[in-house]
């Protein structure tokens, strides 16, 4: 069986288990519009879901409008679970009122909320074994498929390879999407210095939306 017929009967198993609703975690990278695009060609019904450090940036929701007109599938930009802790320390001069009294959220915390926002338990991500130490464990689960719990979830690619990846995006013409920095193969907006060094650099208005959130970063980064 190769590895996208796997993929394939994975998603039609999930279907069956699910009612034919999914929502997929869409950070806008290679792995997550792979899995998108698997998962529009079998379940009736599919919304995506980003989880933002900062929001209105047009570097990263631009892209993803792209990918909503394409696959016709709505958009729930919701706060990245970290935002908490960052607030709660005041990271890089964050000051929030009563931010001192946020606990820890978790994964979990915002698939809880989007489900009761649109009404869809299951969820789907393109995370992969070959990814880290770690998802080689949690991904491989059940092939893939893990049922137990308030919000089940599908990794329809977790035995890919970024080989077996690009080349589906290639053979979909699917486009490669963004990489936030210059040497990084990040996809996904992070504090990290080489990629606020880049957004400065590049997309000097969203580098001031960021530093409106995180008033001390720029006299982080060197040269800032």
């Amino acid at each position: 069986m190769s590895k996208l017929t796997a993929a394939q009967a994975r998603i039609t198993k999930a279907k069956g288990l699910s009612g034919g609703s999914v929502c997929v975690a869409c950070s806008g990278g290679k792995d997550s519009l792979v899995i998108l695009d698997l998962l529009c060609k079998q379940f009736e019904r599919v919304e995506c879901f980003h989880m933002y450090l900062v929001r209105g940036l047009r570097c990263v929701e631009e892209p993803l409008e792209r990918v909503s007109k394409r696959w016709n599938v709505p958009v729930h930009y919701v706060p990245h679970w970290d935002r908490a802790r960052l607030f709660k320390h005041a990271v890089l001069g964050t000051e929030v009122v009563g931010a001192s009294d946020l606990g820890a959220l978790k994964q979990r915390d915002i698939e809880l909320y989007l489900a009761k926002k649109t009404g869809i338990s299951w969820f789907a991500y393109g995370e992969r074994a070959s990814d880290s130490f770690v998802r080689r464990f949690y991904t491989r689960d059940n092939d893939g498929i893990r049922v137990r719990g308030k919000t089940p979830k599908i990794y329809p690619i977790w035995d890919w390879l970024d080989s077996d990846v690009y080349g589906y995006m290639r053979a979909r013409k699917i486009p490669p999407p963004n990489r936030f920095g210059r040497e990084t193969k990040a996809s996904s907006m992070s504090l990290r210095d080489e990629t606020m060094i880049w957004l400065r650099e590049t997309h000097p208005e969203d580098f001031r939306t960021v530093c409106r959130s995180f008033p001390f970063l720029e006299a982080m980064l060197p040269n800032g």
